[in-house]
């Protein structure tokens, strides 16, 4: 089972987790979570309810909303609903034990669109400031030092702002994994592009955790999870994948994964996991002694799932002659 999430929205379909975890906790919980809403079916647009909340838990499983369940962290006005632009991408980090929340805001327009970086902070997890700009594609500096696109940026707080994030405004070629620095958030050094060794891959989403003085890197690359790590940040090795789509009728995860974070408590490695079948998006929970023994978890009992093979190999076959018959209807429409 996934996690039991209920979102503003009321469709309770959280996507695009991100997780701190503090042994001594931070406001009375030692972990804190943001999310974005991203509800299939959805109206006006699926898109309106990827708004940023933040969640609570002193167990990582049960999930409390930090403030009413009428309100998200922020949301869009009526003429953004009206434009159809969005929020996304939401991360949390702390600096001298003040929280952060950082997303992107999207506007769209006719051929084009322009994502801006936002934050607001918190020193209690309950009341946050009113949101400002960061990073700006207008501005010329900021153009030409991180690119026409900052796409899932994981941010760490050491000393200054520590930013990985994924390149390139278009959906389709070659992405890169950038690396980029600031002292306050607002002026960035120009970025590096992060040097990935042992696997062939072209990420979509990510996220960089900083554990017992290692970088943790997960890819999501459109397809499944794979676990990277790396000593100066820049330069990464490919550890393993870690998590397919299942494939298996009536799992969570069956039809497709999304951005998933790493964090350590004080006796093993979780992992929080989008994924969606073909009625739902969820957030989804693997678990082990190591980055590199990550098994997925029923968030209801905490033992770890089991594929049932036989359903495993219908809904492939199922699939594969239904990919056939698109197939040969598209060679001969």
């Amino acid at each position: 089972f996934p996690l039991q999430i209920k979102t503003f929205d009321g469709y309770n379909q959280p996507y695009h987790p991100a997780v701190l975890y503090k042994d001594n906790q931070w406001n009375k919980f030692k972990y804190w979570m943001v999310v974005t809403p991203y509800p299939m079916n959805a109206r006006p647009y699926r898109d309106r309810w990827e708004c940023p909340c933040i969640y609570h838990s002193n167990n990582g499983i049960d999930w409390d909303i930090s403030s009413s369940l009428a309100y998200p962290l922020d949301d869009l006005n009526e003429n953004e609903i009206k434009n159809k632009d969005f929020f996304s991408d939401p991360h949390l980090l702390l600096k001298n034990n003040i929280m952060e929340c950082w997303y992107r805001l999207t506007h769209r327009y006719r051929e084009d669109m322009d994502t801006y970086i936002l934050r607001k902070t918190s020193a209690d997890g309950i009341n946050w400031t009113e949101r400002e700009v960061l990073i700006d594609p207008n501005d010329k500096d900021i153009l030409h030092n991180l690119g026409d696109m900052v796409r899932s940026p994981a941010i760490i707080w050491q000393n200054e702002y520590r930013m990985w994030y994924v390149d390139n405004k278009e959906n389709r070629g070659q992405r890169n994994i950038c690396f980029s620095s600031s002292s306050n958030g607002f002026k960035w050094k120009q970025r590096i592009i992060c040097q990935l060794k042992g696997k062939e891959i072209n990420p979509w989403h990510i996220d960089v955790s900083y554990i017992d003085n290692v970088y943790y890197l997960i890819i999501y690359d459109l397809d499944s999870l794979s676990l990277w790590k790396s000593e100066d940040g820049i330069h990464f090795d490919f550890i393993k994948t870690i998590l397919k789509p299942s494939l298996v009728y009536g799992s969570f995860w069956s039809d497709g994964l999304y951005r998933s974070v790493l964090v350590k408590n004080e006796k093993s490695y979780l992992l929080y996991f989008s994924a969606y079948d073909e009625e739902k998006r969820y957030i989804g929970l693997m678990k082990g002694d190591d980055p590199s023994t990550l098994k997925v978890i029923s968030a209801s009992n905490g033992k770890s799932q089991k594929h049932n093979w036989i359903r495993i190999y219908l809904t492939n076959r199922k699939r594969t002659l239904s990919n056939i018959k698109r197939s040969i209807l598209h060679n001969y429409s």
